[in-house]
């Protein structure tokens, strides 16, 4: 399989624990060998944990970008966007359980 610029990748499983994020940082870390760019978005609302294996600082969350859209706060992705390296970059789940029903249930 030959990825082109605009490929996308899913991992998905409805089971917690069963490697999706191992998966996900281990094809994202094949592809920045072969040159490509990667934008590792972790979309497990409950149990995220991209952002602790990358052990980089989080300062916004997939919950802050739709707070900001939802808020009309929202200009630039790239605001969500943390860098891990060269090659890849990476936006995450809400460190904060309760901003994952935030998410879902507006007050």
């Amino acid at each position: 399989m030959a990825l082109n610029k605009a490929d996308i990748l899913c991992v998905f499983g409805v089971k917690g624990g069963i490697g999706k994020s191992i998966i996900s940082m281990n094809l994202a870390g094949i592809c920045s060998r072969l040159n490509k760019r990667v934008l590792l978005i972790d979309a497990d609302l409950y149990g995220g944990s991209i952002a602790v294996a990358l052990n980089k600082p989080v300062i916004k969350t997939i919950f802050n970008f739709v707070d900001d859209y939802n808020n009309n706060r929202y200009k630039n992705i790239n605001d969500y966007i943390i860098n891990y390296n060269e090659q890849i970059d990476y936006i995450v789940a809400p460190i904060d359980l309760l901003d994952n029903y935030r998410i879902y249930y507006e007050e």
